[in-house]
């Protein structure tokens, strides 16, 4: 924006220039055109008084007899006449001079507008795409952010997400009753394996390494019974949470 100031500015400075310059052309056109006039009515007002002073010279000359010094007279009035002519002209052709250079300045700073305005353009034209890309990059934001928000929404929204949901969710009431059921037989099958160590060991003459082993081998049974609930309930855990586990996967 700084820039673009600074191109104005300088614009503005080129175009009082440039009409300052425009008037100074003006003022040496018409000082031209009145000086041109003024040439003109001069050279008109010595061929008169040339013609009258010749006439009068010859009408003097014819009336003394002087016609001897008549063309000595002549040239001399010619040269002087010559040398004023040729001194009027050289003033003409320096200020002609002055007035082309005036006017090369003039086209090398109209030659300085255009490459300002040029510039211009380019930073209007960049400003414009700049907000071209602005309103594009805030567009993909929004529909971003909208995009976030249905996929926010869309586990509780979309069908699949529910179907898959429910699916698990009838997998997990499966998997717990088939636990149940495993559970139970283990139950069962460590009662059937204890009853008789028990029923052993009421008879005369059981050994006491065996009522020793019996509750290791009570406590080892359940030491696994306790692993495979422990394993099982975390299992379910896992699966509450709808994180995906190896166990689940298996």
């Amino acid at each position: 924006v700084q820039l673009l100031s600074e191109k104005f500015f300088n614009l503005e400075l080129l175009k009082n220039r440039e009409e300052s310059l425009q008037k100074q052309k003006c003022e040496l056109l018409n000082q031209k055109s009145a000086l041109l006039k003024k040439c003109t009515a001069t050279k008109k007002k010595i061929a008169t008084e040339d013609v009258k002073f010749l006439k009068e010279i010859t009408d003097f000359n014819n009336e003394y007899s002087l016609t001897s010094n008549r063309e000595q007279l002549i040239r001399k009035r010619a040269k002087a006449e010559m040398c004023e002519l040729q001194e009027k002209e050289s003033i003409l052709r320096n200020e002609i001079k002055s007035m082309e250079h005036k006017n090369a300045e003039l086209k090398m700073f109209q030659q300085k507008k255009n490459g300002l305005k040029q510039e211009l353009l380019n930073l209007q034209k960049k400003t414009k795409d700049l907000e071209n890309e602005i309103r594009e990059a805030k567009y993909i934001t929004e529909c971003l952010e909208m995009e976030k928000i249905q996929m926010a929404e869309k586990p509780q929204t979309d069908p699949e997400c529910i179907r898959l949901k429910k699916e698990l969710e009838s997998y997990r009431e499966d998997e717990m009753e088939n636990a149940c059921e495993a559970l139970q037989t283990e139950i069962e099958f460590l009662q059937m394996e204890i009853e008789p160590q028990h029923t052993a060991s009421l008879r005369p003459g059981y050994q006491k390494d065996h009522l020793y082993k019996s509750p290791r081998a009570h406590h080892s049974a359940h030491h696994a019974l306790s692993k495979k609930f422990r394993k099982q309930r975390l299992l379910f855990e896992s699966r509450d949470n709808l994180e995906p586990t190896w166990e689940y996967l298996e």
